[in-house]
């Protein structure tokens, strides 16, 4: 049970004298779907935040890809907000002025 509320597939709250007395189970399609933007986020390789390993590329596009198929509405439109997010930083950061570094004589010398 820790583990599945580690990665955020359950919510466990205690009630009485119960450790885990009331449990609370998101969509697994979203939660899989912000584990995914997770590593994407921290990047690929042996670095991969612990535990996250097991989601590959292949693996994701066959998920997405599967979720169109079944017309999974929540997955496609988690998708389309991530992507126009993603795309929005993109755009943001292209739209930024280029500064060029100006080297004067003094520079020069050091």
């Amino acid at each position: 049970m820790k583990l599945l509320e580690s990665f955020g597939f359950v919510e466990i709250r205690p009630r009485g004298g119960q450790k885990f007395g009331l449990a609370f189970l998101p969509n697994p399609n979203i939660v899989l779907l912000d584990l995914w933007e997770k590593k994407q986020a921290q990047g690929n390789g042996p670095f991969d935040p612990p535990g996250l390993g097991g989601l590959q590329d292949a693996t994701m596009s066959a998920f997405l890809e599967r979720a169109i198929d079944v017309g999974a509405n929540d997955v496609t439109r988690k998708h389309a907000k991530i992507n126009a997010a993603k795309r929005s930083a993109a755009e943001d950061e292209a739209a930024q002025p280029r500064t060029k570094r100006v080297r004067t004589a003094k520079s020069a010398k050091e």
